[in-house]
């Protein structure tokens, strides 16, 4: 592609302008911190894989590759 379709999308007048706050680092160190095995491990691997919930729980074993330590 030469050209990025999305360049010619215009946002209408009447779209959402909610803003979405993030989470604060002790926020976050905090749900990091109360990880309970085996279930607990989904948020940080969400978290340090930046995976969707929806794409993490599609995941199967055959999408990792222990050898090059990559999902």
């Amino acid at each position: 592609m030469t050209v990025n379709p999305c360049l010619y999308v215009k946002i209408p007048k009447s779209a959402p302008t909610n803003s979405r706050m993030l989470p604060s680092d002790s926020d976050i160190q905090t749900a990091l911190d109360s990880v309970d095995l085996p279930f607990g491990l989904f948020f940080p691997f969400l978290y340090y894989t930046g995976c969707r919930p929806q794409e993490a729980l599609a995941l199967t074993y055959a999408d990792i590759d222990f050898d090059k330590k990559l999902i």
